[in-house]
């Protein structure tokens, strides 16, 4: 996805991920690619805290 993406300029597909693509200088967020991976990106998000509180 990121190749599709930002292409050869800035995914090396034998490289590792350049970190400023990830969201933050340290690479600890990954929200700017949830757009991306969003598994099931035609469906409403799920709220499961009251179940996990339980």
């Amino acid at each position: 996805a990121l190749h599709r993406r930002y292409g050869d300029r800035y995914i090396n597909l034998r490289g590792p991920i350049p970190a400023h693509l990830l969201g933050d200088m340290w690479a600890q967020s990954w929200d700017n690619l949830y757009d991306m991976m969003v598994p099931f990106p035609d469906k409403p998000s799920l709220d499961v805290t009251s179940t996990m509180v339980r």
